[in-house]
């Protein structure tokens, strides 16, 4: 998916290509790449992907009336995207960001947004099978909808069980909600590419050590809750619109994080690269506790092995805590996470052999979109990029000489997308760059500039102390 993206907040102008499953931010403070993170993060998670007001495009009701199929038109999944850009500009702003509709209507005024097919994707589409299906016990229905791979035809079932188990014609008239199935189906194919979507924040190393300080529910405004609610599961709702203090990225993180007890029994599908983290970087591992706390045990010799909560670890622990219990218990492939600065807290080993674990991860189905600061990580991307190069040269690399990275850390350059923002000299916005990637990998200009003025600046004062002030 493209995403074309004007005067996002103080974001003037950038174009992200989603099909890339490695996508790279850079630039200096403050030039809007979490905005940016929160707007991906909008588009990609259930809030924006489950939105139920979609309007299914003309001729589609009419085809399946006639023929119970119709055809799979480009037009009409692109009919998605615009009302999904829409539902974000009209509703979702002020959720993204946990601000008033007034304060969106002064920071978000020029908002605009388009969202568009990237080159083949359509044709990926059709190449795919996809069915989806429903059922609506009330009414005894089943409904369901099949594509099969390399055909544009979608094939709609419909059934409704009677009494004495007999199954019955039914008209489309007659099915609660119907539209509203349809629109999920073209919307979950619009969308095949990215499955679901989690960020982690920079606040990520206190969701864990404060979430029940930070909790949904507390100091609801309880004379707001009409006196004729009985039911604790419309409470529970009513009190968490009334309580959405913070952005739509932290409040779903704080969400996991009060459920831990019950995610904690699935095994996602990037377990074994968690027990590398937890390895390689933690010496030891995050656990969930019966009563749902998060606690990190110490990988020691002693008989009694620690059990330390969360408040008592160091901020390595706290920092990537986030990222291991996504990896261990909710993450699948197609998944989209973005992490802010992953760098935080982090050693410069830990930041390379972090970075080798995106590559990973990448090359096994992960999608990941960063926002970074570090020489380091960058470097090692560079590293693996070019690693991926000699790999497809091997004539590049003499007859006993091995590679130092192993394939499943080689990173292609069709595979990565880097943006730098800054501020323009001409508008004198921030604008989100595309950064060209090579066989050599990418440069970030600002993080070079810095530090050759640092190592001038080393070598003329240690040049200095070492042969004394020039006479000259």
């Amino acid at each position: 998916m493209i995403i074309n993206i004007r005067n996002w907040g103080a974001v003037g102008a950038a174009t992200i290509d989603t099909d890339k499953p490695l996508i790279i931010m850079c630039g200096p403070n403050s030039t809007g790449k979490t905005y940016v993170s929160y707007l991906l993060y909008a588009l990609f998670s259930k809030s924006a992907k489950d939105f139920v007001d979609g309007v299914v495009p003309d001729g589609i009701i009419q085809q399946i009336k006639e023929t119970n199929k119709f055809n799979l038109e480009e037009s009409y999944l692109k009919s998605v995207l615009d009302q999904t850009a829409s539902y974000i500009k009209r509703d979702l702003i002020p959720t993204v960001f946990a601000i008033s509709e007034d304060v969106k209507k002064i920071l978000f005024r020029y908002f605009r947004l388009n969202l568009d097919f990237s080159e083949g994707q359509y044709e990926r589409i059709i190449s795919t099978s996809h069915d989806q299906g429903w059922y609506i016990p009330m009414e005894r229905i089943s409904v369901k909808l099949k594509k099969d791979a390399n055909s544009s035809e979608v094939n709609v079932y419909i059934t409704k069980k009677e009494e004495d188990n007999t199954e019955a014609d039914i008209s489309l008239e007659k099915i609660p909600f119907f539209e509203e199935l349809l629109f999920s189906f073209l919307r979950s194919i619009t969308y095949e590419g990215v499955r679901d979507a989690r960020m982690l924040t920079v606040e990520r190393n206190s969701i864990y050590t404060f979430n029940k300080e930070l909790s949904l529910t507390r100091n609801a405004f309880r004379d707001e809750i009409p006196f004729n609610v009985k039911n604790p599961g419309e409470i529970m709702s009513l009190l968490e619109i009334n309580t959405q203090r913070y952005p739509l990225a932290i409040t779903d993180s704080l969400r996991i994080a009060n459920d831990l007890q019950l995610i904690q029994k699935n095994k996602g599908e990037y377990y074994e690269y968690a027990s590398k983290l937890e390895e390689n970087l933690l010496r030891g591992s995050i656990e969930v506790n019966k009563s749902g706390a998060v606690e990190f045990e110490p990988f020691t010799h002693a008989k009694t092995k620690p059990h330390l909560p969360i408040q008592m670890t160091s901020s390595i622990v706290k920092t990537m805590s986030s990222l291991i219990l996504y990896l261990k218990h909710l993450a699948r492939k197609n998944d989209l996470v973005i992490i802010d600065e992953p760098e935080m807290n982090l050693h410069p080993d830990n930041q390379i052999l972090l970075t080798r674990i995106f590559a990973e991860l990448v090359n096994k189905g992960l999608r990941i979109v960063i926002s970074t600061h570090s020489d380091y990580i960058i470097r090692e991307f560079n590293n693996m990029i070019m690693a991926k190069e000699i790999s497809a040269k091997k004539n590049l690399v003499a007859e006993g000489i091995e590679n130092p990275y192993p394939k499943s850390q080689m990173l292609s350059i069709k595979d990565t997308e880097v943006l730098y923002f800054n501020i323009s000299r001409t508008t004198n916005k921030i604008i989100g760059s595309n950064i060209p990637v090579s066989e050599y990998g990418f440069d970030i200009a600002s993080i070079d500039a810095t530090i050759q003025a640092q190592n001038s600046n080393t070598h003329f004062l240690s040049n200095i102390l070492k042969y004394g002030e020039s006479k000259d």
